[in-house]
């Protein structure tokens, strides 16, 4: 917003004043480092090993039910992904559309550099990890020189290197794939996303038009997973593929024109706050306790993954209005695992296979004799280890990338 300074006394030989444009208060949400948190942990549970007992403690009255219900929570975790498409669709969208009310436009190459900056050296250091090192150390899944090796490289090498893999892995190619380098199928889907949503901000002036364009658009990813799911019989046919798994970043999307808009039923969304942030949960258990996974091909993920998209557009509204949930996700150790969320989600699954590794070779060899203390302890040393790795790239890596990012910063964020 632009502002005339107070005037002095006119006289003849006075010079204009400059305009002078008021500084921008910098766009940061602490309680939204919680959410990024909590999406983590939703993701990293959906890949631990599933919760086993032996015949003799599954007899005792009450154990079946807690493993039930801890599988039940490891099999969900995935909608966590679902939190982060939400919310990185209504942190870029929302400094997009202040970004243009404060300059009259919008530089994507400065906004693309921004987002480059970000992910490329996180992304292509796993890249060169997950196809290059670890298979030269004979180490992780694939040996160097082996025949899986070989039809990964050739298979999902270029894909990947073009942020493509996502695509390559929605066409359920056969071909061995590295878990380290699955992980990265959600941050190709976020790159195309920055690329196409962002130049359609540069170009659509008018909220209504882009209202318009979200609202045609989310019959058409519902119809389009519907026929992939009928083509292909496979729900990760369609997980994958951006145009039909565009539900969160539509629902992060209207948040935000609705919020740039002033749009938002703001006293409303206070008083049922409570109702925002325990419905997604509610949603949650439901679904657990009585819907078939992603895993199990069945065409109800059609509708689950809508679901999913609005709880997870529910829980952001609810940390965003709701003073309580502002509270408990602005609690510092939250904050601190949601600005590592980056290196949190891309170095798990290579964190967890190390852990794994020795404790189950402990209890294979009789140093670890209970198994159930053999999969807390897997669980805890995955995620300490995971907790070191992302430190390690912060403090190595991604900080100074951060600090080249502010000179391409037209709109201070400390959100993204």
């Amino acid at each position: 917003m632009a502002f005339q300074p107070e005037q002095a006394d006119e006289t003849p030989t006075d010079k204009p004043e400059p305009v002078l444009v008021q500084p921008l208060e910098v766009l940061y949400w602490p309680q939204l480092d919680g959410l990024r948190a909590l999406a983590f942990l939703m993701v990293f549970l959906t890949h631990q090993t599933p919760f086993l007992v032996s015949p003799e403690a599954a007899s005792i009255p009450g154990v079946m039910p807690v493993v039930l219900l801890i599988n039940w929570i490891i099999g969900w975790g995935w909608m966590g992904v679902d939190v982060f498409f939400v919310l990185s669709a209504f942190l870029i969208t929302t400094l997009l559309l202040r970004e243009r009310a404060q300059f009259g436009n919008i530089s994507f190459p400065q906004f693309f550099m921004r987002r480059m900056l970000r992910i490329w050296p996180l992304y292509f250091l796993i890249l060169l990890l997950g196809f290059f090192i670890l298979p030269a150390c004979q180490y992780y899944q694939y040996p160097w020189g082996s025949p899986e090796w070989k039809a990964m490289i050739s298979s999902y090498l270029p894909a990947f290197l073009l942020f493509l893999g996502n695509m390559k892995l929605a066409l359920l190619s056969k071909a061995p794939i590295a878990d380290s380098l699955r992980i990265t199928w959600s941050v190709a889907m976020e790159e195309q996303f920055y690329l196409v949503w962002g130049l359609i901000l540069t170009r659509v002036q008018q909220l209504k038009t882009l209202t318009m364009l979200i609202i045609m658009l989310i019959p058409f990813t519902l119809l389009l997973r519907l026929s992939v799911y009928f083509s292909f019989h496979h729900p990760f046919a369609f997980y994958y593929n951006p145009l039909t798994h565009l539900d969160p970043l539509l629902v992060g999307i209207s948040i935000a024109i609705l919020f740039h808009a002033n749009k938002l039923p703001v006293t409303r969304l206070e008083s049922w706050g409570a109702v925002l942030f325990l419905a997604p949960i509610l949603l949650y258990l439901g679904l657990g306790l009585g819907a078939p996974n992603l895993d199990k091909m069945h065409i109800s993920m059609v509708l689950i993954m809508s679901l999913s998209a609005l709880g997870a557009g529910s829980f952001l509204l609810a940390l965003l209005y709701w003073p309580p949930a502002k509270r408990l996700f602005s609690i510092r150790p939250l904050i601190w695992l949601g600005r590592l969320s980056f290196g949190l989600y891309l170095f798990h699954p290579l964190a967890k296979h190390l852990t794994d590794s020795l404790i189950l070779d402990a209890y294979r060899t009789g140093i670890i004799s209970d198994q159930i203390l053999a999969w807390i302890l897997s669980l805890l040393c995955g995620l300490i280890t995971t907790v070191l790795f992302a430190w390690l790239s912060w403090h190595l890596l991604e900080k100074h990338c951060s600090r080249l990012r502010k000179h391409f910063m037209r709109v201070p964020s400390g959100s993204l």
